[in-house]
C-alpha cells in the first residue's frame, strides 16, 4: 500500500513532500510489521541544500523517489543529498542524484543502528549517483565519494550506476597528515552490497596530487568499491570498471584498483566484471615504499568465489619503486581462499614495475591465502614488464611471499595453489629487463604449493630477461630466466608440485637475451682482500618448462622443492632458449646458457664469485619424483628458433654455448628419483618414459627388476641416460 504520492518539480515542492512525512502526524513512520510506504514521482530538474542530518525522521518507512529517465536532481551545497538512517528504506528509480564537485559528504549517506543492518539505500532501473567528490587540502578521517552505507544494506539492479566521483587531495606548504582515501564510487561497512542485472559502478577516482614537500602518510584502498565486513555480491552483467587511483610525488600503499574487500565475503557470478581499472603509483619523485596490490580486485580476510562465466581482465598496476602484486586479483590472510570454477577467468591484466618484488600478473595468493580453480576456470594472458634489481615471479600465477632480503630469510606465506577438471593457465608472460624472470606461467615460493590433476594444463607461457644493463654476475639465479612454465623456489622453506592424471605442462619457453653489459671488475679491500677476476656476463635460460632453483645470491640454503609426476601427466614441447653474450661478440650468434628444456633443478644459490670471504650453508634439496608420466619434445638451443618434434632435443648455437638436458638439466643438490612398478608379461616396468634421441624409452634402459626402483642421482642430458 502507498500512503501518499507527491509529484515534485522543484526545490520548495521537495522540502514541502519531507515536511509532511516529518510533521503530519496523519503520515509519519510506521512499525516493524506495517511500514509506511511514499512515493515521490520527479517531474522536473531541480537543485536542492545539503544536509547532514537524516532526510526523514520518522521509523519504518519506505520512500520511492522516481524519474522519468531524464530528470536530475542537484546538490546547491555541501552536504548529503540524501541521508538515510535506521528502520529507512530509499529506492530510486530513472533519476540522476547529481552531487558537488568539491563537497564535505557523499551524496547519499545511509547508516543504520550499529549491530543491525536496517537501513537500505536501493539503486533501481535508470538510477545514477553521479558528479561528486572532493579536490581541496581539507583533512579528515574520510574523503567523500558517491554513495556511503554503514550497518545497512545497498542494492544495485538494472542498469543503475555509480560513476565519475572523484576524492582527489591536494596538500600544499611544508607538513604531514595521515588519512586512508577509500571507495569514490560506493563504500559499505557491516552491511551487504548486491549488484545485478547490468549495474555498474565506473569512472571514479582516488588521487593525491599534494606538494613534493607535502608528507602524506596514508593509504588507498579501493578505487571503485570498497567494502569492509560485508557480504558482497556481483550477479547478471553486473559491473566495476575504469576506476582510478594515482599518486603524484608521493609513496603510499594502495589496493584494489576496482574493488577493495576486508571480512565479509565476494561473490562474482553470471557474467559479472571488473575491468579496466587503473592503479598508477608514485608520478614523479625518488624513493621506495609505493606498493601496489590488486589492480582489480584485493581481497582481505575474506573468501572470494568466481563462478559461472565472471571474469576480471584489462586491470594494470603502473608502479616505481615500489612492489606490484596480482595485476588482476590479490588475497592474503589465513585460511582464505579464492575460487574459480564454471568458466570463470582472469585475463589479460598488466603490471609495469621498476623496483622492489613483482609477482602474479593475473593473481597474487600471499598470507597463507589458497587459490582453487576448477571445471574450466583459466588465467590466460596477464604480462609482467619489470625493470629494477629483483626478480619478477609469475606471470600468471604468484603464490607464496616474496624474498624480502638479499641475506634474510623470505617472509613465511604456506599458500596453495590447486588446479583440477580443465583448469588451465595459459598465454601468460614475466619480462624482466635487468633481472631475473621467473615462472611465466605460475610461481610457486616459500612453504607454498601447487597441485594438478585431471586435464589441467600450463601452456604457452613465457619467462623472458633482456639483460639490458650490467649485472653483478649473471651466474646468481637472481639474474637469470628461470621456469617458463613453472617456477618452484627452494629457500629455507619448503615448497612442492605434484602433477598426476592427465595435467601438463607444455609449449612454455625461457629466453634470454643477449647479455649487453660490460666487463665487471671487483677491487680489492681490507674485507675482500681476493675478489674475483673480471666478470663478464652470460644469457641464462634454465627450465623451458619447470624450473627449481634458490631466488636469491650469496646465501645459505637450506629448504626443499619437490616435484611429483603420477599417472598420465607431461612435460612435453616446452624450450629453453639463450641469445649470445657480449664477451664472445666474435662466436656465432647464440651463445649462452640454455639448461633443461623440459625441467631445471637446481639446490643452491647459484655461488658468488664477488665475496670470497663469506660462508654459506647448502643443505637444500630438490627432490623429482617420477611415478609415472612422459617427458618428451622438449629443447635447449642457444643458437636458432629449435624445430621441435618428439624426441627432445639438444642444440648448442656456438663454440662459448652450453646447451645441456634436453629433458632434465640437475645441479648442485638435486636428486631425481625414479620409482619403478611390478614389471609383468603384458606391462613396462615403468610407467614414465622420456623420449630420448633415438626413440629409446628410459624404462627399458634403467628398470629391469620387478618391483624395482631407480633411487639416486642422476643426470639426464638428452641422449645420455643412465
Amino acid at each position: 500500500t502507498i500512503h501518499r504520492v507527491w509529484y515534485i518539480s522543484s526545490e520548495k515542492e521537495w522540502k514541502d513532500a519531507v515536511d509532511e512525512i516529518n510533521t503530519d502526524p496523519a503520515l509519519g513512520g510506521g512499525t516493524s510489521a506495517a511500514r509506511k510506504n511514499y512515493l515521490f514521482n520527479i517531474t522536473g530538474n531541480f537543485e536542492i541544500d545539503g544536509v547532514s542530518a537524516n532526510t526523514f525522521t520518522p521509523e519504518h518507512i519506505t520512500v520511492a523517489i522516481r524519474g522519468r529517465g531524464t530528470e536530475i536532481i542537484k546538490l546547491k551545497s555541501n552536504g548529503n543529498l540524501l541521508n538515510i538512517g535506521a528502520n529507512q528504506k530509499v529506492l530510486v528509480r530513472n533519476l540522476a542524484l547529481v552531487g558537488k564537485a568539491e563537497n564535505n559528504s557523499r551524496i547519499v549517506h545511509a547508516e543504520g543502528t550499529a549491530g543491525s543492518q536496517d537501513a537500505e539505500f536501493r539503486l533501481r532501473e535508470g538510477a545514477k549517483v553521479t558528479g561528486n567528490g572532493y579536490v581541496g587540502a581539507q583533512w579528515a578521517p574520510e574523503l567523500y565519494g558517491g554513495v556511503y552505507v554503514k550497518n545497512g544494506d545497498l542494492v544495485m539492479d538494472g542498469n543503475a550506476s555509480v560513476y565519475s566521483n572523484n576524492i582527489i587531495r591536494q596538500g600544499s606548504g611544508a607538513g604531514s597528515y595521515t588519512q586512508i582515501l577509500r571507495g569514490a564510487g560506493v563504500y559499505v561497512e557491516d552491511g551487504s552490497f548486491t549488484m545485478s542485472g547490468s549495474a555498474s559502478v565506473s569512472k571514479n577516482k582516488l588521487e593525491v596530487q599534494d606538494a613534493a614537500n607535502y608528507e602524506f602518510k596514508g593509504k588507498f584502498e579501493g578505487g571503485g568499491v570498497y567494502v569492509k565486513n560485508t557480504g558482497f555480491i556481483m550477479d547478471g552483467n553486473a559491473s566495476v570498471s575504469d576506476e582510478t587511483i594515482r599518486r603524484v610525488n608521493k609513496l603510499n600503499p594502495a589496493s584494489g584498483g576496482g574493488v577493495y574487500i576486508e571480512g565479509g565475503s565476494f561473490d562474482m557470478k553470471g557474467s559479472a566484471s571488473v575491468s579496466g581499472n587503473t592503479m598508477d603509483g608514485y608520478v614523479g619523485g625518488t624513493g621506495s615504499g609505493n606498493d601496489n596490490f590488486g589492480g582489480g580486485v584485493c581481497v582481505v580476510n575474506a573468501p572470494f568465489t568466481m563462478s559461472g562465466s565472471a571474469s576480471v581482465y584489462g586491470n594494470t598496476i603502473t608502479v616505481n619503486n615500489g612492489a606490484g602484486v596480482g595485476g588482476g586479483v590479490y588475497i592474503t590472510s589465513p585460511g582464505r581462499s579464492f575460487t574459480m570454477k564454471g568458466s570463470a577467468q582472469v585475463y589479460g591484466n598488466t603490471i609495469t614495475a621498476n623496483g622492489a618484488e613483482t609477482g602474479g600478473g593475473g593473481v597474487g595468493v600471499v598470507g597463507s591465502a589458497s587459490l582453487t580453480m576448477d571445471d574450466s576456470a583459466s588465467v590466460y594472458g596477464n604480462t609482467i614488464y619489470k625493470n629494477g634489481d629483483r626478480a619478477a615471479m609469475g606471470g600468471g600465477i604468484f603464490a607464496g611471499a616474496f624474498h624480502v632480503s638479499q641475506t634474510s630469510d623470505p617472509a613465511v606465506s604456506t599458500s596453495t595453489v590447486i588446479m583440477r577438471g580443465n583448469a588451465s593457465v595459459s598465454g601468460n608472460s614475466v619480462t624482466n629487463e635487468t633481472c631475473g624472470a621467473r615462472g611465466g606461467g605460475i610461481a610457486i615460493t616459500s612453504n607454498s604449493s601447487l597441485s594438478m590433476t585431471g586435464n589441467t594444463s600450463v601452456s604457452g607461457n613465457t619467462a623472458r630477461n633482456l639483460n639490458k644493463a650490467a649485472m653483478l654476475n649473471a651466474f646468481y639465479n637472481q639474474y637469470a630466466a628461470i621456469g617458463g612454465g613453472i617456477f618452484l623456489a627452494v629457500n629455507n622453506q619448503s615448497s612442492s608440485l605434484v602433477m598426476s592424471g592427465n595435467a601438463s605442462v607444455s609449449g612454455n619457453t625461457v629466453w634470454a637475451e643477449e647479455n649487453r653489459s660490460s666487463p665487471i671488475i671487483i677491487p680489492s679491500s681490507p674485507s675482500n682482500p681476493f675478489p674475483a677476476p673480471p666478470t663478464y656476463e652470460l644469457s641464462h635460460a634454465l627450465g623451458g618448462g619447470i624450473g627449481v632453483a634458490a631466488d636469491g645470491r650469496d646465501e645459505s640454503v637450506t629448504g626443499t622443492a619437490a616435484i611429483s609426476l603420477h599417472g598420465n601427466s607431461t612435460i612435453a614441447g616446452n624450450y629453453a632458449y639463450a641469445e649470445k653474450s657480449n664477451l664472445f661478440d666474435s662466436s656465432p650468434a647464440g651463445s649462452g646458457n640454455a639448461l633443461g628444456g623440459g625441467v631445471y633443478l637446481n639446490g643452491v644459490a647459484i655461488e658468488t664469485t664477488i665475496d670470497r670471504t663469506a660462508t654459506y650453508t647448502y643443505t637444500g634439496q630438490v627432490i623429482f619424483n617420477l611415478y609415472g608420466g612422459k617427458i618428451y619434445g622438449n629443447g635447449v638451443s642457444p643458437g636458432a628458433a629449435l624445430s621441435l618434434d618428439p624426441k627432445n632435443r639438444v642444440e648448442a648455437g656456438g663454440t662459448f654455448s652450453a646447451a645441456e638436458g634436453a629433458a632434465i638439466y640437475k645441479e648442485e643438490r638435486a636428486t631425481v628419483k625414479i620409482w619403478g612398478l611390478a614389471q609383468s608379461t603384458d606391462s613396462s616396468p615403468c610407467m614414465f618414459e622420456i623420449m630420448s634421441t633415438d626413440n629409446s624409452k628410459l624404462e627399458q634402459t634403467i628398470l629391469t627388476t620387478p618391483l624395482g626402483s631407480y633411487l639416486g642421482n642422476v643426470q639426464i642430458n638428452d641422449s645420455t641416460l643412465p
